[in-house]
């Protein structure tokens, strides 16, 4: 299933249970940054995806050091 938020409308967050309440959440910034988290507890995964979107998205403004990988997707 995707979800957005509103806090972070750059990003899509793919959230899947990938096995018995083992769950995988991929954050996507639409100019090809990603991040993921696998864990047991969907609520905490997502709010870690969405903290490292807003630790992404300040190194996009230039104001902190980027540690980010950008992922091509040709």
């Amino acid at each position: 299933m995707n979800k957005t938020y509103k806090d972070l409308p750059e990003w899509v967050f793919e959230l899947d249970e990938i096995s018995a309440n083992v769950y995988k959440v991929i954050g996507m910034h639409n100019s090809g940054y990603e991040i993921s988290a696998i864990g047991i507890s969907l609520e905490d995964i997502i709010e870690q995806c969405k903290s490292d979107a807003k630790e992404i998205e300040l190194s996009i403004e230039g104001t902190q050091p980027s540690s980010c990988k950008k992922l091509n997707r040709e």
